[in-house]
């Protein structure tokens, strides 16, 4: 696992506290990692990564704002067959991109 050096900062600074504060605690995590650190985490407890996490997030502040523009607008007499075009379009671009995930 690749940790950015923002992170291995912060799980240093972790880790010196723990040594201060409780020292069977830093013996059980030291022979946990002993144990298993030549194994590879489970897919299910990855994180994803930055620019996974970034487009992730994106995608969904795009479709919160969408989602809000609908709801302020409320719904049109007649829905514009552009605008259900458009709509599904970005549907399927966002099935598809989940597939490539």
């Amino acid at each position: 696992m690749s940790l950015c050096y923002r992170e291995q900062r912060q799980l240093g600074g972790i880790e010196a506290d723990l040594l201060q504060s409780d020292s069977h605690l830093t013996a059980m995590l030291y022979v946990f990692d002993r144990l298993y650190s030549g194994q590879d985490m489970p897919a299910s407890e990855q994180v994803p990564s930055g620019k996974d996490r970034d487009r992730r997030a994106v995608t969904r502040i795009a479709v919160a704002f969408a989602v809000a523009a609908l709801a302020i607008a409320g719904p049109p007499p007649t829905p514009e067959p552009g605008t259900l075009g458009i709509l599904g379009m970005g549907a399927l671009l966002l099935l598809r991109r989940r597939r490539k995930i």
